[in-house]
């Protein structure tokens, strides 16, 4: 019987969004930017493109090494029937 103390809803699993949109590599984990730029509430991909722009300004400001922190990623998607791919 559950404790009538407790409220339902903390005794209910919590999935954050950032754990739902998480990808791991072996050890490494990592989030792509086109995806957490919706659930922070950006509509364009600019405007978002930009912010992490000034986070890698601060990164390295902070002395720590961007490319450490910063991937490039471009992800490629089928085109035609032969295989072909295409950078998004």
């Amino acid at each position: 019987m559950p404790d009538d103390n407790i409220p339902f809803e903390s005794t209910m699993p919590h999935t954050s969004p950032f754990d739902a949109i998480r990808h791991t590599e072996g050890e490494r984990e990592f989030w792509l930017a086109r995806e957490l730029s919706k659930i922070l509430g950006y509509g364009r991909w600019e405007n978002f493109e930009n912010v992490i722009a000034k986070a890698k300004v601060v990164c390295k400001f902070n002395g720590h090494d961007v490319s450490e922190h910063f991937r490039e990623v471009t992800k490629t998607s089928s085109v035609g029937s032969r295989d072909g791919k295409r950078a998004m």
